[in-house]
Formats: structure tokens, sequence, C-alpha cells
């Protein structure tokens, strides 16, 4: 059973409210949501998401595993301020995109278990990632940011990136971190660490030349 709500122009800018007890709405394969803004109060039960929000951020709390797809003919998560994406007890799926519509914001992710990387490009200005069981593991997290940070609960924690960082925070624990960016440099001029692995790789695709750090400010590993 899948639900798809339309609120645009409904209310003050359109505003739909879920106010959900604990356990949330009823489980539902899917929900849809296109709407000029939107607001949850409590956990939900759904399997796969997705949301086009005009005014404002969006904050989604999920009891178990969350895919982020296409329902109803809203595809992924868009919204006009911050997001945040949470699986409680589950892994998050990104097999449509996240994105914060004026790229300069800020999205979290956060999964109990992994957070599993599929088609969908998470886009946004600062991208941060919280995961209990590894992050992009069996497919790399697709971004489009300028600022990561991410803890992979420490497994595995892999990205690919579109266009450059200026500035990442990647712990994978004792677990392994592979970057890669489709074109761009890495850089980082904070003086924290930046990497924290048992082995860790860095590909740059650029079809020019691109840096890993600078001679000013190179990037921090343990």
């Amino acid at each position: 059973t899948t639900m798809g709500v339309n609120g645009v122009g409904a209310g003050a800018a359109g505003l739909v409210a879920f106010n959900a007890p604990i356990g949330g709405i009823a489980a539902l394969d899917g929900l849809a949501i296109d709407a000029g803004a939107v607001a949850f109060t409590g956990t939900q039960n759904v399997g796969t998401f997705a949301a086009d929000v005009e005014t404002g951020g969006l904050s989604f709390v999920n009891q178990t595993d969350l895919t982020i797809g296409t329902v109803q003919g809203v595809v992924g998560v868009t919204a006009d301020a911050s997001i945040s994406l949470t699986s409680a007890a589950g892994d998050l799926i990104l097999d449509q995109g996240v994105t914060d519509a004026n790229a300069d914001e800020t999205i979290l992710l956060d999964a109990a278990g992994a957070i599993v990387g599929g088609a969908g490009i998470v886009s946004t200005n600062a991208l941060s990632m919280t995961a209990g069981a590894g992050i992009g593991a069996s497919s790399p997290v697709l971004t489009s940011v300028n600022s990561i940070s991410a803890n992979s609960g420490g497994g595995t924690l892999a990205v690919t990136e579109a266009d450059g960082l200026d500035q990442l925070s990647l712990n994978a624990g004792a677990g392994d971190v592979a970057l890669t960016l489709t074109a761009g440099a890495v850089g980082d001029s904070d003086g924290a660490l930046d990497i924290t692995a048992d082995e860790a790789s860095i590909t740059l695709n650029s079809a020019t030349a691109a840096d890993i750090g600078s001679a000013l400010n190179t990037l921090q590993t343990n």
C-alpha cells in the first residue's frame, strides 16, 4: 500500500502536518509528499519515501529500513532548506537523490544499520552521515557537495564525489575509506583530523590536474 499527499496551497504555505504516535503511520510500502511545507512528529513506518517540499526543510524518522525512491510520481527527496533523514533501526537506501534545492544548506543522513549507495545523488553544501554498519560498502554513496563529514561505525566508508571537496572528515574506525572524485580537487584547511581508517584511498578522475591537499594544508590521517 502506498499513500500520496499533495498539500501545495493548502493552509499556511501548503503545510502538511503529521502528528504521529510512537509507532507512526501504519506500515506503508510507500509515502509521497508534495507540499508547500511539511512537519512530522514521531517515528514513521514506511518502506519507500519521496518528498518535494517547496518551503522550509524536512525531518523524517523511520522505524526500520528506509528507501529513498519514487512513489506516485514523486522522485527522491527535495526541500527548500535543511534535510534530515533517519532510519532508527535499519538501513537507509539511496535509490533516488536527496537534494537541497538551494545548494547552500545541510543534509543529515543517519542509520542504525548501513547507509547504502544507489543511483541517488546527495546534493547540498554540507553533508553529514552517521551509520552503525558502514556507508557505501556495497555501492558508494554518490555526492555533489562542498563539505562532507561521515562516521561509518567501523565499517567501510565509500563515497564518489562529483566535483571536489573543500572540507572533509571521514571516520571509518577500523574499516576502510575509499574516496573517489569524478572531477575537482580535495582539500581541507581546518587542521583537524581528516581521515581515520585501517586503509584509505583517494582517487582523482579529473580530466585536468587536481590536488589532494596543499603544501600549507596537508590532509591529516590516522
